[in-house]
């Protein structure tokens, strides 16, 4: 699939055929403990803790005679208070809720009547009062409830030190939500009895006051017992935990986003709070995405749904459909504002997209509803991608829980496909499919019903476990090829882990998915002007400063297990060869190394790079990739030209990605360094056209200079996802065929890109020196001459590399140095009757050929 592109330069005479890549997309519910940082076990390195949590859980679990009447804790003069209060603001049912609680809230044992009732779990009397009112993100800051259960640091060590605090904060506080003002107490709404059937006719009618009341007594039912259990230590755990859990979840989820999925095209967010846009909007995903969000933002529960479309794959010419949506569901249907965001907009492939996100309720009796109404909206060859939590579970119960069986029953039916297809194996849904929760709440929280106790939160049926998040599209419109899941913030994925932790803020996995278009664009169909690529061979250019370790990483992916035939071209800064013995002996008879060793891949090459391309292009056997590794010194710029102005490299290959390896240890030295007037600094550039970077070494470094060093890149280069990697180890799908290179982005900092007569120049103070002999060296003079060699000339030594025969050895010993760091080892044994010949090169400044071929001679035999 193809799309036809022109420059917004009228001027130009470039008429671009690209390749549409593959769309990577992600969907993650962002909510993580909504303010509680009691709601979730963790790990806690103070001991206290656990005794702690074991204390509220064994007062509730077996209160014995602490189980006293609600009335001795919330007193009846403080529900006399409140009444009064709650007349004042004008609601209506107050002498309804009085008799509610003197004829029954007021006798009930605070365990076994209060906290452990099912019914007002399954009511939501306490959880939803608590949802809009635990911490409110007001314009001045968020706001919080004086409650155990979120970030509020008042210390509440007695129920009437607490009660004073409520009262102010429910009837005398206002919050600026979105330019309005506010009272609290007015942000409660009616419990419906469509969304929670447990809800009576009359408790649905003053549902408002009697949550209030059932609110106020579970608050101070909550400090009563963290006083009886932890009177000195409690309040401190919990600032503790605010601190690592609540505090800097917005900044680590952010940061998550920024650093982790940079390269994504399409995010679905949900459960995101309402000021979550303009936080965004401090960040480099405000330049790289077009955001939408509902029109009905639902400021009260702060759960809205967002989605982020990358600039460089889709228009801002967008037009919210969420009413359209929101008016095909059945009027019974558990859907709030917020819960759905759902946009069409214009790719620029020349398609038309619907995408949506949508947050399910917790049963995920909404989902299909919900499914269904939005693929009304879908019409024509309008492309749907929609991520969402749907709430579904391994094992569902009908009318009652969502079965992701179920769920994928309903959406096959409806023609419709998931993320998983064709990547898990046959079988039910149940059987295959990875969960994207793992969590286990504590007894700290509104909906008690779904307490785990400490020993059982790994085994509870009540765990939450469960295959939750998806990503939907049109059968056939989009083919999938790769799914990850991401508990750990960095692309990783423990099975084993419940999450949040305390460097992954979410109960939700980031689901991601790479989706290659499955049908031909309108624009072809129609018979425009692309001519079709779909087999367009995707072809990586490999480019870094000398020593970065671009020939590791090339040596991984020749030998790593990914049955992938890949044609790689080389080209080194020197007058010898090196990189063929560098790179491992044993490639698949299925890849071909082309070296290039007559000049910079960029410079006097680059006739060479095309006449080898089209050669490639002229073989019966398709490939699968092509890698070109570049020398150290060259600017990626002109090598990414290539794709661009040959008309036949551009009619059948695609510029897939510029990855960039970076050397963690001398990245600032080079960046950093003078150079001639008019000459280019080559690192810069590199890092500057970097559509991803491979911040390698990370080994040798500290925590400290690897955020000097991200900084230092960030200068440069704010969109590149950055992978931190030792030994150039990462996953090949992370660099290749992965769509990332973007011409638009190129064009806006390089104008002249596409002009094949643009003018680079290169740093002449830098040299290579290559020696070649044949015979033997003596292991013990070399070590003696090397280490000299870098005490005295390490500073200018960029790199230095060779294959050495050393005497008394049948195997070839390989050495590579980067400055003052040097390693070697032996590589393969010498074929039978092979001449051995010692090659060495060495690139930098100031070196002194006569004094390098003397110095090896001495150490010959």
């Amino acid at each position: 699939t193809d799309f036809t592109s022109s420059t917004d330069d009228t001027s130009a005479n470039h008429r671009l055929t690209m390749a549409f890549s593959p769309l990577k997309t992600a969907s993650w519910n962002i909510a993580a403990v909504n303010n509680n940082p009691f709601e979730y076990w963790i790990t806690h390195p103070d001991p206290q803790y656990e005794e702690l949590m074991a204390g509220v859980q064994g007062f509730i679990d077996d209160a014995g005679d602490r189980d006293v009447a609600v009335s001795e804790v919330f007193t009846p003069a403080m529900f006399d208070e409140l009444a009064a209060s709650m007349t004042a603001v004008g609601w209506e049912g107050v002498d309804q809720v009085a008799e509610c609680y003197r004829n029954d809230f007021c006798q009930r044992p605070i365990v076994s009547g209060f906290m452990t009732d099912k019914d007002l779990g399954a009511k939501r009397l306490a959880s939803m009062p608590d949802r809009v009112s635990n911490t409110i993100n007001s314009a001045g800051g968020a706001v919080c409830r004086p409650t155990v259960i979120n970030l509020y640091e008042e210390p509440m060590d007695s129920v009437d030190a607490w009660w004073a605090q409520w009262k102010t904060f429910v009837f005398d506080t206002t919050v600026n939500i979105k330019g309005k003002d506010t009272p609290v107490h007015g942000l409660f709404g009616p419990i419906k009895r469509s969304k929670y059937p447990a809800v009576t006719e009359l408790e649905e009618s003053i549902s408002i006051p009697l949550q209030t009341m059932v609110l106020a007594i579970f608050d101070a039912i909550l400090v009563h017992i963290m006083n009886s259990v932890s009177p000195a230590a409690w309040h401190t755990i919990k600032m503790s935990l605010c601190e690592a859990l609540n505090k800097k979840k917005v900044e680590r989820t952010l940061e998550i986003m920024v650093e982790t999925y940079a390269d994504t095209d399409v995010i679905f967010l949900q459960e995101a709070a309402a000021v979550f846009i303009d936080q965004m909007g401090g960040t480099a995903l405000a330049e790289r995405y077009h955001i939408f969000s509902p029109e009905k933002i639902d400021a009260k529960r702060d759960q809205n749904s967002i989605i982020l479309a990358s600039r460089a794959k889709f228009t801002g010419v967008f037009s919210e459909v969420t009413a359209e949506c929101v008016a095909n569901l059945p009027e019974n249907a558990p859907v709030s504002a917020g819960d759905l965001c759902a946009v069409a907009t214009d790719g620029v492939d020349g398609n038309k997209y619907l995408l949506a996100s949508f947050h399910g309720d917790t049963n995920g009796l909404a989902t299909i509803p919900v499914v269904e109404a939005v693929n009304k909206v879908v019409s024509g060859d309008t492309k749907l991608l929609f991520g969402m939590d749907a709430n579904c579970y391994f094992k569902g119960k009908a009318g009652k829980t969502l079965g992701v069986d179920e769920f994928g029953e309903f959406f096959t039916k409806l023609g419709l496909a998931s993320c998983f297809d064709g990547l898990v194996p046959d079988g039910p849904l149940s059987e295959v499919l990875p969960h994207t929760t793992f969590n286990a709440r504590t007894f700290l929280q509104p909906q008690l019903n779904k307490a785990i106790k400490l020993a059982d939160r790994e085994t509870s049926p009540l765990t939450d476990r469960n295959p939750k998040d998806f990503i939907l599209f049109k059968k056939g419109a989009f083919v999938p090829k790769a799914i990850g899941s991401d508990n750990d913030g960095s692309k990783g994925f423990d099975a084993a882990a419940p999450f949040p932790t305390l460097s992954f803020p979410s109960d939700h996995a980031v689901l991601s998915a790479t989706l290659e278009l499955g049908q031909p664009n309108a624009a072809a169909a129609e018979g425009g002007a692309s001519e079709g690529t779909a087999g367009k061979i995707p072809v990586t250019v490999l480019t870094g400063f000398l020593g970065s370790g671009k020939t590791t990483l090339m040596n991984n992916i020749l030998n790593g297990s990914h049955g992938k035939k890949i044609a790689v071209i080389e080209n080194e800064f020197g007058e010898i060869g090196i990189d063929d013995s560098l790179v491992s002996s044993t490639i698949n008879a299925d890849e071909e190394i082309f070296e290039m060793n007559n000049g910079c891949i960029c410079c006097t090459v680059r006739g060479d790079l095309i006449r080898i391309l089209n050669k490639l292009l002229s073989r019966p056997k398709r490939l699968d990739g092509v890698l070109i590794e570049t020398t150290g010194m060259a600017d990626p710029a002109p090598v990414a030209q290539t794709f661009f102005v040959d008309e036949q490299i551009q009619a059948n290959m695609k510029l897939d990605a510029i990855l960039t390896v970076v050397d963690a240890k001398h990245l600032i030295q080079h960046l950093d360094e003078e150079k001639p007037e008019g000459a280019e600094n080559e690192a810069v550039e590199q890092v500057l056209f970097a559509d991803k970077i491979i911040l390698n070494k990370m080994d040798l470094v500290s925590e400290e200079e690897v955020a000097e060093v991200e900084r230092r890149i960030r200068d440069l280069n704010k969109h590149a996802p950055i992978l931190k990697c030792q030994n150039s180890q990462v996953d090949l799908g992370e660099i290749m065929n992965v769509g990332a290179f973007d011409l638009n982005r190129v064009l806006e900092s390089e104008p002249d890109f596409l002009d094949p007569d643009a003018e680079h120049v290169h740093d002449e103070t830098v040299t290579s020196v290559g020696i070649s002999r044949e015979g033997e060296c003596d292991l013990a003079k070399l070590n003696a001459w090397f280490s000299k060699l870098l005490q005295e000339k390490g500073v200018d030594i960029y790199r230095m590399k060779g294959v050495l025969a050393i005497k008394d050895s049948a195997e070839k010993f390989v050495f590579q140095g980067v400055h003052m760091l040097f390693e070697a080892a032996p590589l393969k044994p010498w074929d039978e009757g092979e001449t051995r010949v010692n090659k060495l090169v060495f690139i930098g400044k100031r070196l002194d050929r006569a004094e390098l071929e003397a110095q090896f001679s001495s150490c010959m035999v």
